[in-house]
């Protein structure tokens, strides 16, 4: 949530998005304390089990309306880390950031992934089923850099 107390201080405001978490996280190691690590592939938008929309474009933009307007009070304000995890499949990463950083480029923010290099990244992430192109040695996540260059403002 923004600080309301900072406004006038000309500080930037910055938090993390990783919603839906089952959804970035999707296998991660270490967030085994909150998912299980055996739930089935995430689509995007997310779904239950009985293929009932639990998140999607317009979650997005009420779970972070909090924030909107901020830059109209001088505020600037940044989505300082995420990303999906190398077990997310890779055309529910590309619909997830395409949705995601729209919401975000309506707030006005600027925004940064988790990594550039590893499993959150768009280099090296190990993502199966990505097309990869080789660049200067590493993987390269192609589809996945040409979307984030399209989305920044």
């Amino acid at each position: 949530m923004p600080i309301s107390d900072l406004f006038d201080t000309g500080m930037l405001q910055s938090c993390h998005t990783y919603n839906p978490f089952q959804l970035t996280h999707h296998k991660c190691e270490w967030a085994r304390g909150f998912l299980s690590g055996s739930e089935p592939a995430p689509t995007w938008p997310l779904k239950d089990g009985k293929d009932h929309v639990i998140c999607d474009r317009a979650t997005l933009g009420t779970l972070f309306h909090p924030w909107a307007g901020l830059a109209n009070k001088g505020v600037p304000i940044h989505f300082g880390e995420m990303g999906c995890y190398k077990y997310t499949p890779p055309d529910v990463v590309l619909a997830w950031f395409n949705d995601t950083l729209d919401v975000l480029n309506e707030l006005h923010s600027g925004w940064a992934l988790w990594n550039f290099r590893g499993p959150f990244g768009v280099l090296d992430t190990e993502r199966a089923g990505t097309k990869f192109e080789d660049w200067n040695g590493h993987k390269l996540d192609r589809p996945l850099l040409s979307l984030l260059q399209r989305k920044m403002k």
